[in-house]
């Protein structure tokens, strides 16, 4: 999991963590110190929106996907934000070296079409599902937009277009993460609500 690596008017949010089990069953949590100024370093772009507060439309990652078949995490970013595309980061990873900066690669930007919205729109979730090996993306407004329209979008990892599964959210949902599980014959997905609730909807 990240950080958002934003700029607040207290501090800059700066990690990467990964869990995993350990030999005793118990789950270990391990942060990779750097991340924020190895990105920028890789994607230089981004340092201007990395200076600027969250509320302006700062830099913002919300999204965070591992690609088995690339060995890469892809990072979506929720601002800055475009009005008709999306962004996503790249960054390969050796998931058999130590858990540091030195294990990453920068793999470039990907940009994904999406349909016209009321206004520009970023990544509030991306997770991968394992059943349709393709990846599930939540798509929201800017931080400081209320009243921004929430959209539940599919990637096959390949294209250069999102695909949306037209679902309407109830107008007072704040969709923060979502994945997918299968129950019985139905394939489903969970999502978590910004204000501590959730709903399950039934995918195609």
């Amino acid at each position: 999991m990240a950080s958002s690596l934003a700029r607040t008017k207290k501090s800059v949010h700066d990690g990467l963590i990964r869990v995993y089990y350990a030999e005793d069953g118990g789950l270990r949590s391990e942060a990779m110190p750097g991340f924020r100024e190895w990105l920028l370093d890789a994607y230089p772009d981004l340092v201007d929106a990395a200076e600027t507060r969250l509320d302006d439309g700062g830099l913002n990652i919300e999204g965070l996907a591992w690609d088995s078949k690339e060995q890469s995490l892809i990072f979506g970013l929720r601002s800055p934000a475009d009005r008709d595309r999306v962004r996503l980061l790249r960054v390969g990873l050796d998931p058999t070296s130590s858990w540091s900066t030195s294990s990453l690669t920068a793999g470039g930007d990907i940009w994904l079409q999406t349909s016209k919205a009321e206004g520009a729109q970023g990544v509030r979730d991306i997770s991968f599902d394992a059943s349709r090996s393709e990846f599930l993306v939540l798509l929201g407004g800017p931080v400081r937009r209320k009243d921004s329209r929430f959209r539940l979008c599919r990637w096959d990892g390949i294209s250069e277009s999102l695909i949306d599964f037209g679902v309407d959210f109830d107008p007072s949902m704040k969709p923060e993460g979502i994945t997918a599980f299968v129950a019985g014959e139905h394939r489903r997905a969970l999502i978590v609500d910004d204000a501590g609730g959730y709903a399950t909807i039934e995918l195609p």
